[in-house]
């Protein structure tokens, strides 16, 4: 298995479905593979205690695609000797990708993959990301 960052705005304890399916994915991979950076929330550190995986929050409330955001997301894959960076969601947060010291994926979710042709200025954005 490759060690990779999964850089995420959406991830367990704050509720939803893609947190849900990103854990899902996640948690079934060799702990010692996968770090995952995030956002905080309330509960944050009794959950994240309890997983067999590294998890960093932010002080951020939002991953946004910065130049900080690169250089932090840079620094937490050299720190935990990550491969490869897997970013969600593809825009906005997957900006920083073609910007990164190491080579990056994204998860990508339906409408994700559908809005983008209708939605002005997103087909563009995507393309960025996925070049």
């Amino acid at each position: 298995m490759v060690r990779h960052l999964l850089v995420t705005n959406d991830f367990p304890p704050k509720i939803g479905g893609i947190q849900n399916y990103l854990w899902e994915l996640w948690r079934r991979l060799p702990a010692d593979d996968v770090v995952v950076h995030t956002t905080p929330h309330d509960g944050a550190e009794a959950w994240d205690a309890a997983q067999d995986f590294t998890v960093v929050r932010s002080r951020e409330p939002w991953l946004l695609p910065q130049p900080m955001l690169v250089r932090r997301v840079n620094q937490l894959a050299e720190s935990y000797d990550a491969e490869v960076v897997i970013i969600d969601p593809a825009v906005p947060a997957g900006l920083i990708g073609p910007h990164l010291d190491r080579p990056y994926g994204v998860v990508l979710h339906g409408a994700e993959v559908t809005i983008p042709g209708r939605v002005p200025g997103t087909r563009r954005l995507l393309n960025r990301v996925l070049a």
